[in-house]
């Protein structure tokens, strides 16, 4: 993966029967910089452990230390990572959906300004 510039590019990520929580990602949340990490963790979750929201949830933030260096994530002791309340407007530019087969859905979140 190629080394880059960190840009704040918020994002949210959305485990599938979740229902309470989402992680927030300040940094590179754009597609090019993020959806590869998903995936591979995502299927491999799926793959090891199946079903278990709350747990993926978990193991995705501690994923994010693991391969940070692999896939240029920050790796910020005190910012860029957080958990959310679901239904929280962080101004995201992305969504992330990981679902439970181990598929990842990415959508941008528009906004409407007045």
């Amino acid at each position: 993966v190629q080394k880059i510039n960190h840009m704040a590019t918020r994002a949210t990520i959305i485990v599938e029967g979740q229902t309470s929580v989402k992680a927030y990602k300040h940094w590179d949340g754009y597609p090019e910089a993020t959806l590869a990490w998903l995936q591979e963790f995502n299927q491999s979750f799926a793959k090891v452990r199946g079903d278990d929201p709350e747990y993926k949830l978990a193991q995705l933030l501690r994923s994010s230390a693991f391969d940070a260096e692999k896939y240029n994530l920050d790796s910020s002791r005190n910012t860029g990572w957080g958990i959310v309340p679901i239904n929280a407007d962080m101004w995201e530019e992305y969504e992330y959906f990981l679902r439970h087969d181990g598929s990842v859905d990415c959508k941008p979140v528009e906004r409407h300004y007045d």
